[in-house]
């Protein structure tokens, strides 16, 4: 009986050190006032320190960096790290609403971060 519980113990702490799926790890939804998903908005790093000639992405990096049809961003967020701080620093852009900068917290970014973006000409407040 001792064996199976020491059995059992080091399988419970076993299954607790398994890294994270991929599904498991933060993500970014956006979404507009009504709670709707939005697809295609972009998702980059807002840098630390700003280039003095802006980087340009090209159409495959936009569409890696593309939200989905559900408003979900895939990508890894490791490069809007900021070394001063260890926060994500990021900016999110689709046509036809605001630009959104955030600064999240990487030891308080949630399962999912639902970010709202205002549509532009909007006067209406979002809640």
């Amino acid at each position: 009986m001792r064996l199976f519980l020491a059995l059992l113990l080091v399988s419970l702490v076993a299954s607790c050190k398994t890294p994270p799926t991929p599904d498991e790890l933060g993500r970014v939804r956006v979404v507009n006032r009504h709670g709707e998903p939005i697809p295609n908005a972009v998702l980059t790093p807002d840098p630390e320190t700003p280039p003095t000639v802006p980087y340009i992405y090209d159409t495959a990096e936009l569409q890696e960096r593309a939200s989905d049809k559900d408003g979900v961003f895939h990508i890894d967020m490791d490069d809007c790290i900021w070394s001063s701080d260890q926060n994500y620093h990021f900016r999110i852009h689709r046509i036809g609403y605001e630009d959104s900068t955030i600064t999240v917290s990487k030891d308080l970014f949630p399962p999912m971060l639902k970010v709202e973006l205002r549509e532009l000409g909007s006067d209406n407040p979002s809640h």
